[in-house]
């Protein structure tokens, strides 16, 4: 895990030292003025999903442990040339259920995941009179590590696993800031030594809030 944190602080301090090309923004309405929005850009989404339907997620169901997934993601990017971006990401989730079916047993699910982005955005003019003059859509693909847990007395071992997804997003922004939403995928399986405890995907189709900010 070491050498996960140090690869993300090693690609920020090469996203820093990269050079950016300026992208014009919309002109304010009766002005000739047109303002550059900053290269950095960090990103807060609140998610809520359902899990991927695989073999392991029906079992699930069947026994009365159906139900949806909630995480928090944070990404820090910058603009290379236009529209590329590149970045990091991160995630954490969890998941816990009480099954009335199965005398009471409640399932736990902690997961987390981290990687590097590339993010294509295209900024439009969002054409309403309002503190947000720009449209921002974006489309992220996005690979690394993570982990997780899924027990029912939750002293299961923390598991390794690849991590990859993808997102498309509408956001509503100022030149520093924006609100707007997300809809993503990524997957997350875990793969236990051994194979003595069966697989388990923590990954999910999901929907999110999100807030962005900006700067540089």
């Amino acid at each position: 895990m070491r050498t996960v944190f140090s690869a993300v602080f090693v690609a920020l301090a090469v996203l820093s030292a990269l050079p950016t090309r300026a992208v014009a923004a919309p002109k304010e309405a009766g002005t000739q003025r047109s303002e550059q929005p900053p290269p950095w850009s960090f990103g807060l989404d609140l998610a809520a999903g359902m899990p991927l339907a695989t073999a392991d997620e029906r079992l699930l169901v069947a026994q009365g442990y159906g139900g949806a997934r909630l995480a928090a993601m944070v990404s820090a990017a910058r603009r290379v040339v236009r529209p590329l971006h590149a970045g990091v990401v991160g995630l954490a989730g969890f998941r816990t259920i009480r099954s009335t079916a199965n005398g009471g047993a409640t399932y736990q699910e902690r997961f987390g995941a981290m990687g590097l982005e590339l993010p294509v955005i295209w900024m439009l003019p969002a054409r309403t009179r309002s503190p947000l003059p720009w449209m921002e859509i974006s489309l992220v693909p996005w690979g690394g590590v993570g982990g997780g847990t899924a027990s029912f007395h939750g002293r299961d071992a923390w598991q390794p696993a690849a991590a990859f997804g993808a997102s498309t997003s509408i956001t509503f922004r100022s030149r520093q800031a924006g609100v707007g939403g997300a809809l993503g995928a990524y997957s997350l399986r875990l793969r236990p030594a051994g194979g003595a405890v069966p697989e388990r995907e923590m990954g999910m189709v999901y929907l999110s809030v999100r807030g962005v900010f900006h700067a540089g």
